[in-house]
């Protein structure tokens, strides 16, 4: 790195709060990151051999910040994350992120945040999905992960230091027991908060309400997720209706691309139609029919918004034959056309 770029980048990381600095610094040197103009936070360019991308970054009242960032690797590295404070952390993570996770704790476990084992069985995230929603709480420490080349690392999280959970006691009982990252891939609310996060919104007028609104909804939001999963165990004690409500959806996100009739599932369960039907809408409140097109809807908005796929080739990997159906379903779900969808993404 140049050393009139590595100053610019220095002094722009002391502009930052220690806490974020201290967790992102190191990672901004290996990039040989530059820091750019933008009217609210922090913008740092990513312009190397190594990758080329962005991080935008601002604290959000006080002891919380939001973080957005996205990477594409030119070349392979790995990573290194050196928090000198602990945090907590809501995020919407691409699948190559958590593959990163997953690499790190099972192949160096000295340099992982969390147990391979604890990650494997806190973390049953669903497949085939391009982005997950997790939360995580992370430890002081020196962490590396592995990179692979060509891979788009892409991510937007809320953090929050320790100071903001001892004020608000309802979420910090919601990052209890985070010792590894908590799967929230059912949570589509969730979801959509943090997807709703853009660095667009830095550059307009209101920019600290915008983001000051969606890090309490979203720690909101996470909270009362929470606490509805704990009603839920404690009224079912996790009896085995739930077991067989969450193998179907674990089944249906496998087979996106070639749905499954329900008395196929049924059979790849080894339980009975009926039984199956009664039991997914007593638990879930929604048929299973209707969750799995919400499922699939979830992963074609993915795609429309993340790939320039053309909708004849979204609806095949969602699982129409033909692209009136996924524009019918898709119509129902959103009330737009998923042409007419990713303009308005756009």
């Amino acid at each position: 790195m140049p050393r009139a770029v590595e100053n610019d980048l220095e002094r722009a990381l002391s502009a930052l709060d220690p806490r974020v600095r201290s967790v992102f610094a190191t990672q901004l040197m290996q990039f040989g990151a530059s820091p750019a103009p933008i009217a609210y936070g922090s913008l740092m360019r990513i312009d190397s051999t190594l990758a080329r991308g962005w991080m935008w970054s601002s604290p959000i009242e006080d002891d919380c910040a939001i973080v957005m960032l996205c990477v594409k690797m030119n070349a392979p590295t790995i990573l290194e994350e050196k928090p000198e404070t602990p945090y907590a952390m809501l995020s919407l993570v691409s699948a190559a992120d958590m593959k990163a996770l997953r690499r790190t704790a099972s192949e160096t476990p000295e340099r992982s945040p969390w147990d391979h084992a604890a990650l494997e069985m806190n973390a049953p995230f669903s497949p085939g999905l391009e982005n997950h929603v997790m939360a995580a709480t992370m430890h002081p420490g020196s962490y590396a992960f592995p990179l692979e080349t060509g891979q788009v690392y892409r991510a937007a999280n809320v953090i929050l230091f320790e100071p903001f959970l001892d004020r608000n006691p309802e979420a910090a009982a919601a990052f209890e027991e985070t010792n590894a990252p908590i799967s929230l891939d059912e949570s589509l609310e969730l979801r959509e908060i943090l997807r709703s996060l853009s660095m667009r919104h830095a550059s307009k007028p209101g920019a600290s309400l915008f983001y000051s609104g969606k890090m309490r909804e979203a720690i909101g939001g996470f909270a009362a997720y929470r606490h509805d999963e704990a009603m839920r165990r404690q009224a079912a004690g996790r009896h085995a209706d739930e077991d067989i409500v969450g193998a179907a959806k674990t089944v249906l996100s496998e087979t996106i691309d070639e749905p499954l009739t329900i008395s196929e599932l049924a059979g790849r369960l080894y339980v009975g139609r009926t039984y199956l039907c009664e039991t997914f809408k007593r638990v879930t409140g929604e048929s299973i029919g209707a969750y799995g097109i919400r499922l699939r809807m979830r992963k074609a908005e993915e795609l429309l918004a993340f790939s320039e796929e053309t909708i004849d080739d979204v609806a095949r990997q969602v699982g129409f034959k033909h692209r009136s159906g996924l524009c019918a379903a898709f119509r129902r779900e959103t009330g737009m056309t998923p042409s007419a969808w990713r303009r308005n993404r756009t």
